[in-house]
């Protein structure tokens, strides 16, 4: 189905076929169908609500071996993996890797806060030998912004052949064009004073601020799992509460996704909130940089379900997590994240449990990532060689991510074993 923007899917699906199977993607607009048209691909046109019935006839008719999609939130997807779990058919689901650079990340029938992840995995044995992990020379950014870029024009030219079609994200080309145009700007712009302001912070203010990882605002897994946080809420709420309960020698950093930097004017809020609060030489926002490098100097991390939490973890950072996150655990993070826990965060913050965040994250690595990249073409080859072991790893054990009586530190539950399909 829908995989990230670019040639990605389109060049598995070649690659599955070399294999000596026999893939069918299924395209939903334009955008889809520029990067893969031909044998083997079919284009849906119709609408959102009579997919489900569609989709059931279609998996009933073809049975797959499996299934393979980019994101568990997107309305149609959404749907397909109900519908082939009942029919108990695998379904892999791909996503930005929850531990950057070199990993994607893939796991059965969903992601994230729907991720059937189980910390006890860190005892079972890696589904690949450390030693292959290939580092790529380039993070894929600029392939991504260029592919995406051509990924709008399609789907806006390609409207009249997809009529029906609505995106999970509601954008327009010209909009985009306009909005990616301010991004790159703003980054040229912004770049000195993003600097300087993060070396100010690690060489004055060490493990004296407190980090609030900011996610791209229509990202589907804040919508669906943010509990109703909104990043504006998230600024309003705790600029308040720090202004009210933090220690006034310590300080407030807000680190802008660098995805939403042309999108989202957050750093006028955050200026305007901290100035209304009394404290606006107390808070900062920084769009650019490393978060990482950040959250190993800070006293403390606040976050609604955004990958950066593992990064607190990985450094053994106070984390306070307000959304659902498969990382949400007792034993990793802070309070109940309530905004009451917010409040008491700011003087009483508590650190990860080493050994219980080193096994989720050991748990992670081994049986939730694929080393690769969806962006960097020469890194393609890599990428669908781990993918396709990863899968076959999986059909050959019979396992399609059942977890039998589950402890209270897991995940969501993924359905019972069947039958195998056949392709």
């Amino acid at each position: 189905m829908q995989g990230p923007v670019g040639p990605f899917f389109g060049e598995f699906r070649k690659d599955l076929k070399a294999a000596g199977l026999n893939p069918i993607k299924i395209n939903f607009n334009g955008g889809d169908w520029l990067f893969a048209h031909g044998d083997g691909v079919i284009n849906y046109r119709g609408g959102e609500d009579s997919w489900p019935a569609w989709f059931r006839d279609f998996v009933d008719f073809v049975q797959p071996e499996f299934i393979v999609l980019m994101g568990d939130e997107r309305p149609r997807h959404a749907a397909a993996i109900k519908i082939a779990r009942e029919a108990g058919i695998p379904v892999w689901v791909l996503e930005e890797g929850y531990i950057r650079p070199d990993y994607i990340t893939c796991e059965l029938y969903g992601v994230n806060a729907n991720s059937p992840l189980r910390i006890e995995q860190a005892d079972e044995p890696a589904l690949f030998a450390t030693e292959d992990h290939v580092r790529f020379r380039k993070n894929g950014f600029a392939a991504m912004a260029t592919y995406a870029t051509l990924y709008w024009y399609g789907l806006a030219f390609g409207r009249p052949f997809f009529p029906r079609f609505q995106h999970h994200r509601n954008r327009s080309l010209v909009s985009e064009f306009f909005l990616w145009t301010r991004n790159a700007w703003r980054k040229a712009l912004h770049f000195r004073a993003n600097h300087k302001s993060l070396m100010d912070l690690l060489e004055h203010h060490d493990k004296q601020f407190f980090v609030v990882a900011l996610q791209v605002s229509d990202d589907m897994q804040l919508v669906a799992h943010g509990k109703g946080w909104t990043l504006e809420r998230l600024i309003t709420a705790t600029i308040k509460s720090f202004a009210l309960y933090a220690d006034p020698r310590e300080m407030l950093v807000f680190k802008g996704h660098p995805l939403d930097r042309g999108h989202f004017a957050h750093g006028s809020l955050i200026r305007e909130m901290a100035r209304l609060a009394g404290i606006e030489d107390r808070v900062r926002f920084i769009d650019d940089g490393s978060i990482g490098l950040m959250i190993r100097h800070a006293r403390g991390v606040i976050a609604v379900n955004s990958t950066s939490g593992l990064s607190a973890l990985h450094h053994g950072t106070p984390l306070l997590c307000l959304g659902n996150a498969f990382y949400n655990l007792p034993q990793l993070v802070s309070g109940d994240g309530s905004e009451n826990a917010l409040n008491a965060f700011w003087r009483d913050p508590r650190a990860p449990d080493e050994t219980v965040a080193q096994k989720m994250l050991l748990a992670i690595r081994n049986h939730s990532l694929v080393n690769g990249t969806f962006y960097f073409k020469p890194g393609f080859a890599v990428t669908f060689k781990n993918l396709l072991t990863r899968i076959e790893h999986r059909a050959a054990a019979g396992d399609r991510g059942e977890i039998e009586s589950p402890p209270a530190a897991i995940l969501p539950v993924a359905p019972a074993k069947s039958e195998q399909r056949r392709a």
